[in-house]
């Protein structure tokens, strides 16, 4: 809680500072040159003037203050820590184990979470990694490379504007094309999209590239090779 740039600690700062400017207009004097808000009402009984908002008592600020806090503490820092603590645990896990890295990998991303991005890129390098792994059946390779494809297209939907989002998602159809070759367009869509992102990123026309070379499109590989290779020199 000690980096005011954390949800939790600034939400807790702005609560403290705000109990304690509360506190410091409850023990401020009243001024005598200012009439009482309180008048005669029915049967003699104070009566608020029109206008006037009465004061919210003290314990029940403590308690809605705390409230407040603890909720914050967990929702933007708790919550967050052990998502992003399960990400790493599945990266490491899903060598030795695939199937129960997967399963910690889902774990990690079945609630929204601002640690989600960072999770979702572990995962498409898992799954990326364990490709070449002969203990996994086709089957397990797709269930994973499906998983981590979803799980990319969903951190471009999050962060529209964050280029390595669409170039994971496009190599992860590049490497599925062989179980589906529809998957081929979708890259190709996704790069096309990359392209009016970041025009000047050589990344973009090589994958452009490659994936007219898997639709056996040499003619158009070769024209998007040449614009990468003359990016990629200056």
């Amino acid at each position: 809680l000690t980096n005011l740039e954390m949800p939790a600690s600034m939400t807790l700062f702005y609560a403290i500072l705000g109990v304690t400017l509360t506190l410091l207009q409850e023990t401020k004097p009243p001024d005598k040159n200012k009439r009482s808000n309180l008048g005669k009402g029915a049967a003699g009984y104070p009566s608020l003037r029109a206008g006037v908002s009465p004061q919210i008592p003290i314990p029940l600020l403590y308690v809605s203050v705390a409230g407040f806090v603890v909720s914050s503490i967990y929702y933007f820092n708790w919550r967050p820590y052990t998502k992003n603590k399960l990400g790493l645990e599945a990266a490491t896990t899903q060598g030795n184990s695939y199937s129960r890295g997967i399963d910690l990998f889902r774990q990690a991303l079945n609630t929204d979470s601002f640690t989600n991005f960072e999770v979702r890129i572990e995962l498409v390098k898992a799954i990326l990694l364990n490709l070449q792994n002969p203990s996994l059946t086709l089957q397990d390779k797709k269930e994973g490379l499906l998983l981590a494809l979803s799980e990319s297209n969903k951190n471009i939907q999050d962060h529209p504007l964050e280029l390595k989002s669409y170039l994971a998602s496009s190599l992860l159809c590049r490497t599925v094309h062989k179980l589906d070759t529809s998957y081929l367009d979708q890259a190709e869509n996704l790069m096309q999209k990359a392209l009016t992102l970041a025009p000047k990123r050589p990344e973009v026309y090589w994958e452009l590239s490659d994936i007219y070379h898997l639709k056996n499109n040499e003619q158009k590989a070769v024209e998007w090779r040449i614009k990468a290779d003359l990016l990629s020199r200056r």
